[in-house]
């Protein structure tokens, strides 16, 4: 299992694999969808500074975030937008609920990523 594993070696690991289609996302023995892109590993990240909540809401009170790392043309992950997403999911404290189900974080993802704005 690659969780067990330093994050170099695991990168290597999964380069040797090849380049196949993702289908889906195994985390705890429970499979997760690859839509929307972000969501899995977003989800992932809220999950690893949800118990920091009370803290990040003191500390960490900005209009932007930003991941001065993040290539779009490499990558679709974006610790900016992670946070800025837990920020809002706080602000309207939901971040837990959405931490526990991963599925309502999903929904609010799919809704506030669609393209008619409604």
């Amino acid at each position: 299992m690659l969780m067990d594993v330093d994050p170099f070696e695991a990168k290597r690991a999964i380069r040797s694999l090849g380049r196949g289609e993702i289908i889906a996302f195994n985390f705890e023995n429970i499979d997760y969808p690859t839509e929307p892109k972000n969501a899995f590993y977003d989800w992932l990240y809220l999950r690893a500074i949800a118990p920091h909540e009370g803290w990040i809401r003191k500390n960490l009170d900005y209009a932007a975030y930003s991941d001065i790392e993040f290539t779009p043309d490499k990558s679709i992950n974006c610790q900016g937008r992670a946070v800025a997403e837990f920020h809002a999911l706080s602000a309207r404290n939901v971040a837990s609920d959405c931490v526990e189900d991963f599925k309502k974080f999903q929904n609010m993802l799919e809704m506030s990523q669609r393209e008619d704005g409604l």
